[in-house]
């Protein structure tokens, strides 16, 4: 028998949300948007675990001063989540790449 776990996705990526509520059908877990999560983080209860898929796609379009800027604040982001969890997990892209001129590569290599 399986033990039920409190865990909560953050992130509507319907790839993610397919793999974990699949990977996962026997344990609860609730699912948020990243976007209503970032606007309000008293939205977020508190959770055994917490996974985190998701960004703003802007930064495909700010300047690196302003991409910088952003990686502070989705650091703060991530610190703000886990007083309310044991554990919080991050899911991002594949980065086995030895050079890159992508804003969300520097984004997930700096953050």
């Amino acid at each position: 028998m399986f033990v039920k776990t409190n865990t909560l996705l953050i992130g509507k990526s319907l790839v993610i949300k397919k793999a974990f509520f699949y990977l996962y059908k026997n344990k609860k877990i609730r699912n948020l948007s990243f976007r209503k999560s970032w606007n309000n983080l008293s939205l977020i209860g508190n959770f055994e675990h917490i996974i985190v898929s998701g960004f703003h796609f802007d930064i495909c379009k700010m300047t690196k001063y302003e991409l910088d800027n952003y990686i502070l604040e989705y650091s703060a982001y991530i610190y703000g989540i886990t007083n309310k969890c044991k554990k919080v997990y991050l899911i991002c892209t594949d980065l086995n790449l030895p050079h890159s001129f992508s804003r969300v590569v520097y984004f997930y290599y700096n953050l």
